[in-house]
């Protein structure tokens, strides 16, 4: 089964679009990922897939600078999690149409995705895309 890793080590952006206007943050972190998957396929000899598509999105959100030590390390842990706005749909948004034409031909090919979002000291993104049949 053919499968792409791809992370992004910068503060994630939700997918920002009203109507028809992408935003210029939204554009921009769109790039940023696009950037890296065309690296990652580049390293890995990726093709582009035609197949049904499983992707898993692991979001990682700077915990916030005002948190005391001791909130700080249980957000490190994972024992608080981020259910403030944006929701991680909104995050897996821009992903999926980032990775147009470079994992895979269209979005329409996801069959499954799975987004989690977290606190970390490390902020950035972990993708990875799987063909979802053999």
């Amino acid at each position: 089964m053919k499968a792409i890793t791809i992370r992004i080590d910068a503060e994630p952006v939700a997918h920002g679009r009203a109507g028809v206007y992408d935003p210029v943050k939204s554009r921009k972190w769109k790039e940023l990922v696009r950037t890296a998957a065309i690296d990652r396929a580049l390293e890995s000899r990726w093709k582009i897939s035609d197949a049904p598509i499983r992707i898993r999105i692991a979001v990682y959100i700077a915990i916030p600078k005002s948190w005391n030590g001791a909130k700080r390390e249980r957000a490190q842990q994972g024992l608080i999690l981020p259910t403030s706005r944006p929701d991680a749909t909104n995050y897996a948004k821009g992903i999926e149409d980032a990775l147009n034409g470079v994992v895979y031909k269209d979005d329409s090919q996801i069959v499954e995705i799975v987004v989690s979002k977290g606190y970390s000291t490390r902020p950035g993104v972990a993708i990875y895309a799987e063909e979802a049949l053999a």
